[in-house]
Formats: C-alpha cells, structure tokens, sequence
C-alpha cells in the first residue's frame, strides 16, 4: 500500500509541475471578462463570469469510490478483489471495498453548446433595441468554451465497513470567441477576439463512506478550493456534501441510490432596478441537492454494464431569462432593450451516463461511458465521453 501511495502522489506531482507554467501564461477568467466588455460594467463582467465558472468547475466526473470490492482470506487476512461486479461509475454503492487499496485515472472531455436554451455559436447571444426605426445589435457574443479533466482516484479501505477517498482532478480549459459591441457615441461597432486556454489543479475532493447496515450507507465529500476561479477550474469555496447511499443486488441486476446536499457559499445576489436592467452583485456557489438513480448488471464474464440519471437542483444560482428592460445611454433618454435579465433562482439540470466496465490483467479495471444532456438551464454541455482505468492492489 505504502509504495502504491507513494507513486500516485509522485505523479500528481509531477502533473502539477507541468501544467503550472500553462496557468501562469493565461486567465481563461479574464479572456470572458474581455468578451463581455463593451457595454457592461466591470462588476456585471465579473458576475457573469462568476456564475459561467461556478458550472463549469462543478461539471459532473466519474469519480465513484471504487469499482472493486475485496474478500478477506481469515486466514492470511490477504486482500483478493471479487470479480462479478464492479459497480457504477458516476454513484456511489452502499458496498464498501472490505479491503485492499485501489488507484483509478480517468480522462472527458466536455464542451459546452447552451447557455439558457441558446445556442453558443450561433449567434443567439446578443441584446437588441431599436434605433431610427431599425432593429439593432447592442451586443452579439459568440463562445466556445470546453474542458478537458484527467482525474486520479486513491481508495483505501479503513476496515470492512469504510472507505476513504481522494480526488484529484487536473483540468485544462479553453474558451475562445468573438463579441461586437455598439458604440452609442459613435455609432461604430467594436469587435473583440479571444482565445485562451490555462490547465492545473481542479477542486480535490475528500471522500468517505460507511456501510452501516447491508445495502445502505453513509457517505461525505469535502471540496477543497485548491483550482483557480481564473482558470475557471474551481470555485474559490470550501464545498461539503453529505450523502445516503442504497443499493442491493437481484441476481445480476443491481439498482442503487444516492441522496446528497451541498452546502457551498452565499449563492447568487441579483439588485433589480425597476424597468432598467438588475446587475448581478455577486455569486458564488450555493446549497444544491443532489440526486443519482441507476442500476448496473453483470452478463456473462467479469464486466458491468451500467445507466444512471444524475440530477443537480442548485439553489441562489445566477440565471439569465430572455426578456425587456432599460438601459441608460450616455447623452440619450433610456433605451428599450431585448436581453437577457439577470435573476437570482434554482437551477435544475440532469445528465444520463450508459456505460460498462471490464476486468483486465486479473487487478484491472477498464470503464468507458457517455454522459448526455438531458435538461437545457444554465451551461448545457454536449455529448461528454469518458474513459477510466482502476488497478487493485
């Protein structure tokens, strides 16, 4: 256990040391900042960006703590991995490991397409009035944002009842567009362009579970801010999640159930002005629930196949509805503006994964799956896939 220790944390390590000079170089944060310049003020650029960075750094991974579980010899009390079922891989089971020590990696890529139901790339970014009997574009936004997340997984078990985990996550963001601007004096449009892409450290994740009764148990997630809010990799908040976890086994059909609550920061503070346009005066993240239902089977020899649904319902989060309101204008009486309106709300998203899982080399464990959309609120991701590797020592 010790040397398996040892060389996951060496490689993190090292990991960390490549990737720093690429987040030195460039602030994906500050690239969003100046897309968004213009005609927005600097606090409304740095709320915005708050809430795009709050749901890209808390975007879903496969992480469960373990797809191996471990019998115990009585007699040489030596570890030796099971090989029926190795579980999810976006849940939690209430099974434990029993024993032994478990080392995963696993690698998505995500890129986003929506942001409230509208497209990125399209166009349908923009705010509009009308002037001289015209239709115009105050602002039009193009992004295309997307993360790439290797993820290192160490599982050890305590004793047979509890597992502790840790999670650390290496992300590599990109985020490049363009945006045109109006200029009410001039009457000129202003373009800008940006491309930026910054990778290091995600928010770690500390993980425990206990199997306190057969087919339940109780488990607890602590994230550590240790990504960069400018990198939009991490929240800049201490996040806690405590969760109840059920699940059984009917022969090769094995349902499951995880039931959470994230405690994070204040949320989201949105000031309305009347008929002019509220501002967004911070945002950081809030209380969410969180909720993941699926089963897995086991067919014929050492593999899994799995399907789960994963909800998120996140509460004083920044949304941004279509509508009208008024803008002042130096040197112009207020103008009627189509934009999005910033309000403080709950943000329900839900994602599916269908995958499997398959024994390799007797201690290995190879797991490929796909998360998929299945809500369109706030950041909408695309097809995200997934690959993962577990070794059992």
């Amino acid at each position: 256990m010790k040397p398996s220790c040892a060389f996951f944390i060496a490689v993190v390590l090292l990991i960390l040391g490549a990737t720093a000079r690429a987040d030195a170089q460039q602030s994906v944060r500050g690239a969003a900042r100046t897309l968004l310049g213009g005609n927005f003020t600097e606090a409304e650029i740095d709320s915005v960006a708050s809430v795009l960075a709050q749901q890209i750094a808390t975007f879903p991974i496969g992480t469960s703590s373990g797809g191996f579980r471990f019998d115990i010899n009585p007699k040489t009390f030596v570890a030796t991995p099971r090989r029926d079922d190795f579980g999810p891989f976006f849940a939690e089971r209430a099974s434990t490991l029993g024993g032994g020590f478990t080392i995963a990696v696993n690698a998505q890529a995500t890129t986003f397409e929506a942001f409230e139901g509208r497209g990125l790339r399209n166009g349908d970014l923009r705010s509009r009035t009308v002037l001289g009997n015209r239709l115009v574009d105050i602002d039009r936004f193009t992004f295309n944002v997307s993360t790439q997340t290797t993820t290192f997984v160490a599982t050890a078990a305590v004793d047979d009842r509890a597992d502790i985990s840790v999670v650390v996550p290496l992300v590599r963001t990109s985020l490049n567009g363009t945006a045109s601007a109006l200029d009410f004096t001039t009457g000129a449009r202003v373009e800008r362009i940006v491309d930026a892409r910054a990778a290091g450290l995600g928010d770690v994740v500390l993980r425990g579970k206990w199997n306190f009764y057969p087919g339940l148990a109780a488990a607890a997630e602590v994230f550590l801010p240790t990504g960069s809010t400018e990198r939009l990799s991490g929240t800049g908040h201490y996040r806690f999640k405590p969760m109840f976890v059920a699940s059984t086994r009917l022969g090769t059909f094995s349902p499951h159930l995880n039931l959470g609550y994230t405690f994070g920061g204040r949320g989201t503070k949105v000031t309305s002005y009347g008929a002019l346009l509220p501002t967004v005066e911070y945002a950081e993240p809030g209380t969410e629930f969180n909720y993941t239902i699926g089963a897995e089977v086991a067919p014929r020899g050492p593999s899994t196949l799995f399907v789960d649904l994963l909800g998120r319902s996140m509460y004083s989060v920044g949304r941004f509805d279509g509508g009208e309101a008024m803008i002042q204008v130096p040197g112009l009486p207020a103008l009627p503006v189509e934009s999005f309106i910033a309000r403080s709300g709950t943000l329900h998203t839900r994602l599916g994964a269908i995958g499997g899982r398959a024994l390799v080399l007797q201690k290995g464990l190879i797991s490929a799956a796909l998360l998929f959309p299945l809500s369109d609120g706030g950041l909408k991701a695309g097809l995200t896939p997934v690959l993962g590797f577990e070794w059992a020592f």
